[in-house]
């Protein structure tokens, strides 16, 4: 142990200052030696040194393993079975879009095709509409005889026309395949919209002509009107034909029987 000549402390004798005030350790004095002694150098008091504390070093952690693959076993059989179920299930599908595809094979035909009572009725409706056509033209007709609303005239002829056209196209749409002699119904009856709108097309320029020109009543006769009264019996031969097979049909399905001039 020394003491700090400053601060009175006491200090280990290890130190080489005070541990206060930081004051250094005072030197101690050196005894002189005996005249004519020689002595050894005054040794040193070594300063002690603490160990330095040993370091941590932490154990390596091991490598993660890798996870391990669960296979499961697989079932052949639980997938033949979805397969059949497939199978089973699909192939009246196919069947059926197959069937919708083609309205002509058997199957198509029977789910597509109307009751003959409907196609009869049908057909009665496109007649009656083909009958106000034909009203007006008569009427049109006997007017421009008398040189009466040539103009007008002309207009009731080319709407008569446009009239018989559409109504070629509904006919040619219809299905007769129920009714008796079907075909020939509908082809008699296509000729004799096509024969009306031809004449009423003549119609529509004899009447114009009148409108333009100088009209007097008797002398009417043009080769529009003559192109138009050819194309008018000739379609009034093919309605009589129609007719003819109609009314027995009518009668069956309790429709209204029509004149040739009905149509």
């Amino acid at each position: 142990m020394w003491q700090c000549a400053d601060c009175d402390t006491e200090n280990v004798a290890e130190s080489s200052a005070c541990m206060v005030c930081t004051a250094p350790r005072p030197t101690v004095p050196r005894p002189a030696p005996p005249a004519g002694l020689v002595t050894a150098a005054w040794p040193s008091v070594p300063t002690a040194r603490r160990p330095a504390p040993p370091r941590h070093i932490p154990a390596p952690r091991p490598a993660p393993r890798p996870p391990t693959r669960v296979r499961v076993p697989r079932r052949g059989g639980l997938r033949i079975g979805w397969l059949f179920i497939a199978v089973l299930v699909g192939v009246p599908m196919v069947a059926a879009f197959v069937a919708r595809m083609d309205p002509g094979g058997p199957a198509g035909s029977s789910a597509t095709a109307a009751a003959p009572r409907d196609q009869a009725r049908a057909l009665a409706a496109l007649i009656q509409d083909s009958s106000r056509s034909r009203t007006a033209v008569k009427d049109a007709v006997i007017a421009t005889k008398a040189c009466r609303s040539l103009r007008a005239n002309a207009a009731t002829f080319t709407a008569a026309g446009d009239a018989r056209r559409d109504q070629r196209a509904r006919a040619a749409a219809l299905d007769v395949s129920g009714l008796p002699s079907g075909a020939e119904l509908t082809a008699t009856l296509l000729r004799a919209l096509d024969h009306s709108q031809r004449a009423d097309r003549a119609f529509a320029k004899w009447a114009s002509a009148l409108a333009g020109g100088t009209c007097e009543k008797g002398d009417t006769v043009t080769g529009d009107f003559t192109a138009a009264d050819r194309e008018s019996t000739a379609a009034t031969a093919e309605k009589k034909k129609f007719v003819a097979l109609w009314n027995p049909i009518a009668t069956t399905y309790g429709l209204s029987a029509f004149e040739y001039s009905d149509v």
